[in-house]
């Protein structure tokens, strides 16, 4: 199977992706030889994120070809559609 990259090696390309958002949540103990504490990283939701990098063919390992944007505009365009899909299936689901 033959895919039509649209881009050159090198050309500046903006990748969308889903980032989680974490926070660190500290559990504190208290035992018979003192206190200690353990950290726990624990995610808490996701954001899209738009980062600019030149094309190379890994890239298409990592992301889809849709999600690979000729320009920065249309990344952002991107992005909003994905934020609205994500809203629209929460609501849909609880």
């Amino acid at each position: 199977m033959v895919i039509e990259v649209p881009f050159e090696l090198g050309q500046r390309v903006w990748v969308v992706y889903k980032e989680a958002i974490t926070k660190k949540e500290v559990e504190r103990w208290y035992d018979h030889l003192g206190i200690g504490e353990t950290v726990h990283t624990v995610t808490v939701g996701y954001r899209w994120v738009i980062r600019e990098t030149a094309f190379r063919y890994g890239l298409l390992d990592k992301y889809p070809l849709d999600r690979i944007c000729r320009n920065e505009h249309l990344a952002k365009y991107k992005v909003m559609r994905l934020e609205a899909y994500d809203k629209r299936s929460e609501r849909k689901n609880g």
